[in-house]
């Protein structure tokens, strides 16, 4: 049961142990608990609750992107590694190391900017979606959380094409055509 009650006072909890005593005397099982003023419900309901969740989403969007940073670094760095024999067969053919770095790190910029346009655009029209259907008035969508997630992610692709194929241009091709 909620019983709600008006008053003139500034101090509206004053009147919590009347109404505990005018409950007690209509139920004397009845138990009165969690009186509040209307402005401690709605500083509960009506701020901090949307401020919890945007924390909690938040947390949950960085979890991802970090989730997704450590994959991608994997997937690239993977692929490029599963190249050594590819890298050790150029090398022996007569290709300098740093057209190879080149080489490799062209066609993993080419992915990486190819995911970050298809995240954009599935981004964009997914943020106005999730937009136009909250009660919160966002207004217009910040350019600047998915500029810094496609750099980040831009970097990370060139990081994880670089580095395997700066160690696998630095490897006697020969040995690297024994190894497999």
């Amino acid at each position: 049961m909620t019983l709600i009650a008006e008053s003139e006072s500034p101090a509206a909890t004053s009147l919590a142990p009347v109404l505990r005593q005018v409950v007690q005397e209509i139920d004397r099982d009845m138990a009165v608990f969690d009186a509040r003023s209307m402005q401690d419900i709605y500083i509960n309901r009506a701020v901090k609750t949307p401020t919890v969740i945007a924390e909690i989403v938040s947390t949950l969007g960085v979890m991802g992107l970090t989730l997704a940073v450590v994959g991608l670094y994997g997937l690239a760095a993977y692929s490029v590694s599963r190249r050594t024999r590819e890298i050790g067969i150029r090398m022996a053919l007569g290709a300098d190391p740093l057209s190879v770095t080149k080489m490799v790190l062209k066609q993993g910029l080419v992915l990486g900017l190819a995911g970050v346009a298809v995240g954009l655009l599935i981004g964009f029209f997914a943020c106005r979606a999730i937009t136009s259907g909250t009660f919160f008035n966002f207004g217009h969508v910040s350019v600047l959380p998915f500029a810094a997630v496609s750099l980040l992610l831009i970097l990370t692709t060139i990081g994880a094409s670089y580095l395997p194929a700066r160690r696998a241009s630095r490897i006697d091709p020969l040995h690297t055509l024994r190894e497999e």
